[in-house]
């Protein structure tokens, strides 16, 4: 019975501190990745400004199998993507394009009270183009929100990289 009691008792105490640890994590998460596209601006700008194009070269392409719609106009402020798979429903909205090189969006996953507001940016530099992709979000002050937003950054994170290299691999390929 004493064995059974100082389980408990650890138990709850392991409890508590994973609860309190949680208040301290941040209420928000912010993630930037970037690649160099040896292509000029003009070149890279038609992939990041139409959702459609969206589909080829990110890596949510690929999983996104189940269903797709698209609406609004085919580019720019406005262009809207719509899509339910197998792990949820979301939409991404191109909110904002500012002088053909900034490219502001907003994505809502699975209804979430607050959307991931997201920004590409198109750098010109010697050799191509700096992509610039950054987002975040705030998760707000449930400590349970909070370790699913570390865990919602560190998925995002990883696939916006992997998607820049799918860019970056699709336009740097050699035209055929």
């Amino acid at each position: 019975m004493q064995g059974l009691k100082r389980i408990f008792i650890t138990t709850a105490v392991l409890l508590l501190l994973l609860l309190g640890a949680g208040f301290l994590l941040p209420g928000g998460w912010q993630i930037e990745r970037e690649t160099v596209i040896h292509a000029p601006p003009a070149a890279v700008f038609p992939y990041l400004n139409s959702l459609r194009q969206w589909q080829a070269w990110t890596v949510w392409g690929e999983r996104q199998a189940a269903s797709i719609e698209f609406s609004g106009p085919e580019t720019g402020p406005g262009a809207t993507s719509r899509w339910l798979d197998r792990n949820g429903r979301g939409v991404v909205k191109i909110m904002q394009v500012r002088s053909d090189r900034i490219i502001d969006y907003e994505l809502i996953y699975n209804g979430a009270e607050q959307p991931i507001d997201g920004t590409l940016v198109l750098i010109p530099v010697a050799n191509g183009t700096r992509v610039v992709w950054r987002a975040g979000t705030a998760v707000g002050s449930n400590p349970l929100q909070r370790y699913a937003g570390l865990l919602q950054k560190y998925q995002f994170g990883r696939d916006i990289g992997q998607s820049l290299a799918r860019l970056r691999d699709r336009l740097e390929a050699p035209q055929r």
